[in-house]
Parts: C-alpha cells; sequence; structure tokens
C-alpha cells in the first residue's frame, strides 16, 4: 500500500520539479530579454563565425535594421567593406588578442542601412555558451562627442577674432611639415 501511493506520487512529484524548473529557465530569460532591451546602447551578439543571435533595440535604432533583418546574417552587413575584411581575417585566426583589445573599448566606424558611416566606440566580450564561443558587442554612437572634441582642436588652434592659427597651432604646423 505505502510503495502504491509512493508510485502514484512520483510522476506528480517530477512533473512539479519539471515545471518549476521551466519556469525558472523562463524567468531567467525574461530577466536578460529586459537588460538587453533596456540597455541605452546597442548590443550585437555573434557567434565565432560573426554570424548575429541577438540584436537589441537600441541596436535597431542605431544601425537602422531590425532584428528580424539581420539576426542569421553576417556581422559584416554593420561595416564598412574595409573593416568587414580585415574582421573576417580576425575571426579566422583562432588565436587573435582582438577580443582582448576590444574589451577595454575600441573606436570603430558603423554602417547604417542607409549606407551611411558613423564613428562608433564598442567593447567586446565573450563567453562559452552550450560549447560555443559567443561575443558580446555593445555599441555606442560617438558622433557628438567626435564633433564636441573637434570644437575644442577648433578653439585651442583658431584664433576666434582673425580667424587665424593660433601661435602654437602655426607651430605645430610648421614642425610637422618639416618633418
Amino acid at each position: 500500500e505505502t510503495m502504491a501511493l509512493l508510485f502514484a506520487l512520483l510522476p506528480a512529484a517530477m512533473v512539479y520539479r519539471y515545471q518549476a524548473a521551466r519556469l525558472q529557465v523562463a524567468t531567467s530569460e525574461q530577466r536578460v530579454r529586459a537588460f538587453m532591451e533596456t540597455a541605452r546602447d546597442g548590443v550585437v551578439v555573434i557567434d565565432d563565425s560573426g554570424i548575429i543571435h541577438e540584436f537589441n533595440s537600441a541596436a535597431e535604432t542605431l544601425f537602422g535594421y531590425t532584428a528580424a533583418e539581420l539576426i542569421g546574417t553576417s556581422l559584416n552587413a554593420l561595416m564598412p567593406a574595409t573593416e568587414a575584411k580585415q574582421h573576417d581575417s580576425r575571426l579566422k585566426n583562432p588565436h587573435h588578442s582582438g577580443v582582448r583589445t576590444m574589451a577595454k573599448g575600441r573606436q570603430i566606424v558603423g554602417l547604417r542601412k542607409d549606407g551611411s558611416t558613423f564613428p562608433a566606440e564598442i567593447s567586446v566580450g565573450n563567453a562559452l555558451v552550450d560549447d560555443k564561443r559567443m561575443y558580446v558587442g555593445v555599441v555606442r554612437d560617438i558622433t557628438e562627442r567626435k564633433a564636441f572634441e573637434q570644437k575644442l582642436i577648433d578653439v585651442a588652434s583658431i584664433d576666434s577674432l582673425t580667424g587665424a592659427l593660433t601661435r602654437r597651432a602655426f607651430l605645430e604646423d610648421a614642425q610637422n611639415i618639416f618633418q
């Protein structure tokens, strides 16, 4: 009688544990999706072949593509041809140090769907997921920062009253010419 009760309850307990584990996975997936979708910077996840697996809404705004257009395609769609060629060669070299370099943040040129380019900063990390190397790139448009930097250079280099180079800028230019 005890054994019969045990055999009757065992499937119910297994179903309960399965449902609990499934709920935990769904909750974890919702949390990750919420992080991806609320990030203000573009997030692009690729595999070791350069194929896009995730593309958040900030990346959609940044590049002009929808996630549906890019998931399953090459990351090369988001960079000019010269950069795409360099990226492909780095992917083919399994011992490249590009990820370590890009983890610190690096300036790149992004390519929008309409063909326009923009200066961007990217940081890349990687992880093993189901024995497959995945790369997570966080991309930020730095157009405004670059414009501000140029304005600072101009203010330091050009006299606002005369429009001529400042003495310091003139001497630096002259030195560069004669070197």
